[in-house]
């Protein structure tokens, strides 16, 4: 039997082996900018927070006054009630099963170029979650958070006609802020106090190495 010799030359396997763990690392972060701020000032990411998970805040004597003097309305009971409205958690529950068969399909090359695969199907779910959280929000979860109450409404429409800028209606109108306060507000997580989308142009993404986020963290 004949004498013969396999040579292998391991280098592209050792540097598919290398961006096969580099591109294990990169992860893909959806949620709210951290930059973004109200009028105030308030970071919006805080607001998002007493958002999704509501929040309870015991009224004074004296802001039960000013409610009754300016609003109309008693706060008997002596406490103001945020009722919890989960965008993300809603989102992730209706959309996870999208998510993953898009991800699947996305990921099923991923040996052959696994950095740029990677990169490449972060990006599309990524704006894909991004869509999908803003389409909450629009919709009030498919209609399942509860709208504005009529105190919030009232005071949106206060503070809304305070902070109505002046100018041109053409000019307000490409900028989607009515001169008056509009059923629109009834979907809570839509239009902030100033009658700007703050919330909704917050949502954002973006992909970030496991390692130096574990390093910075």
């Amino acid at each position: 039997m004949a004498d013969f010799e396999v040579k292998t030359d391991l280098q592209d396997l050792d540097r598919l082996v290398a961006e096969i763990e580099q591109a294990k690392k990169l992860v893909l972060k959806v949620g709210v900018d951290e930059t973004k701020q109200y009028d105030n000032g308030t970071k919006v990411v805080d607001v998002a927070q007493y958002l999704e998970y509501g929040w309870t805040q015991t009224v004074s004597w004296k802001q039960r006054t000013w409610l009754l003097a300016n609003s109309g309305v008693d706060v008997k009971r002596g406490t103001l009630h945020l009722p919890p409205r989960p965008t993300f958690g809603f989102t992730y529950q209706t959309c996870k099963g999208k998510w993953e068969r898009t991800g699947s399909k996305l990921f099923s090359k991923f040996t052959e170029n696994p950095i740029s695969v990677a990169l490449r199907a972060y990006e599309i779910l990524g704006l894909m979650a991004v869509n999908d959280i803003k389409n909450t929000i629009l919709t009030n979860g498919k209609g399942t958070f509860k709208p504005r109450s009529p105190l919030t409404l009232l005071l949106y429409g206060q503070n809304l006609d305070k902070h109505q800028p002046k100018g041109d209606s053409e000019k307000l109108k490409k900028r989607n802020i009515s001169k008056k306060n509009t059923s629109d507000t009834t979907k809570a997580l839509v239009r902030g106090t100033d009658g700007e989308p703050k919330f909704l142009n917050s949502i954002t993404y973006e992909i970030t190495d496991n390692a130096e986020d574990q390093a910075n963290g």
